[in-house]
């Protein structure tokens, strides 16, 4: 018998961000009606909160946890959430810091299928300190992810999805993985994947040079388109075995990475984007920072996970 599906819904009640508490709601909805899932909202308490609920209450005695879990209800109801979600879970944190707060979540996730987490999407100089703990979250948990922001759209499918890649041998593997994921609600996914430009990256020329010789820009930009093609019939091969379709998007702009993978979902249609990142101490901020900015510009659910 196929074990049920668990989703771990970071849910705080005292947030006023009902943009994205309905939209994470409706990202769930159409999680169950995927597939055979089982929501488990949950509250990371942290010490600011424990004491102040002591404290403003004027009797002895008070059952904390009973008056969060109250809190929590009634949050879930006004949010009208259905009777398949699980009661609120409370896990307390001794301190107040969100890097804490975090951390004690990801140790929570044991048997966990998926990790739903609502953003503040913040932007500015205060965006690049890692603070939030969304952010943290992404930092520290092995858990697959799913983002939900203030300026996500209305979830009203799951169906299409996209994938950006360099499409090269190594990475199938990885693909291959995302498809047989329980979070992989997709029945259709595009294959996106954007063509690195010398030019750019190390100055402006005609030529460049790669593997001891100089060769030009425009045939550089066709044996790549080859490679990726060539590749790319794997992948969908793959795909097309468990009856999922594809299409292959090869982008030749020179538009930064992140803005042309939440634009390219957008342009096709995308009911959310899949994101493997391939994070260790040394490429966090190099290949988290992606994933991170897909996160704050996308109106899609973004679902992330790690690749070690």
């Amino acid at each position: 018998m196929k074990q049920k599906m668990k989703i771990r819904w970071a849910f705080d009640p005292f947030t006023k961000q009902e943009n994205t508490w309905h939209r994470a709601v409706e990202f769930l909805y159409n999680m169950q009606d995927s597939k055979e899932a089982e929501v488990i909202p949950t509250y990371v308490m942290g010490s600011e909160v424990s004491d102040w609920v002591t404290k403003s209450m004027a009797y002895e005695g008070v059952d904390m946890y009973h008056t969060i879990s109250e809190v929590c209800l009634a949050k879930l109801k006004e949010l009208d959430t259905r009777e398949s979600f699980n009661a609120p879970e409370i896990i307390e944190s001794s301190t107040g810091s969100k890097r804490s707060d975090a951390s004690i979540m990801a140790k929570s996730l044991d048997g966990i299928d998926l990790l739903v987490v609502n953003t503040h999407a913040q932007k500015g100089l205060e965006r690049f300190f890692i603070g939030s703990f969304a952010e943290n979250l992404l930092l520290q948990c092995s858990t697959p992810m799913a983002f939900i922001s203030p300026h996500t759209d209305k979830v009203n499918a799951l169906n299409k999805g996209l994938y950006p890649t360099d499409l090269l041998a190594s990475s199938k593997p990885v693909f291959d993985d995302y498809l047989e994921q329980s979070f992989n609600t997709a029945k259709q996914v595009v294959l996106y994947s954007k063509y690195f430009h010398p030019e750019t990256s190390f100055y402006s020329s005609t030529s460049v040079m790669l593997g001891g010789g100089p060769i030009s820009l425009n045939q550089y930009y066709e044996d790549q388109s080859l490679n990726k093609e060539k590749q790319a019939a794997h992948w969908q091969d793959s795909a097309k075995s468990l009856d999922i379709k594809t299409e292959v998007i090869l982008d030749d702009s020179a538009h930064p990475m992140a803005e042309s993978i939440v634009n390219t979902a957008k342009e096709n249609n995308c009911d959310l984007i899949y994101m493997p990142s391939f994070s260790s101490t040394m490429d966090t901020v190099l290949v988290g920072s992606i994933a991170r900015e897909v996160i704050r510009q996308s109106p899609l659910p973004v679902i992330v996970w790690h690749i070690s």
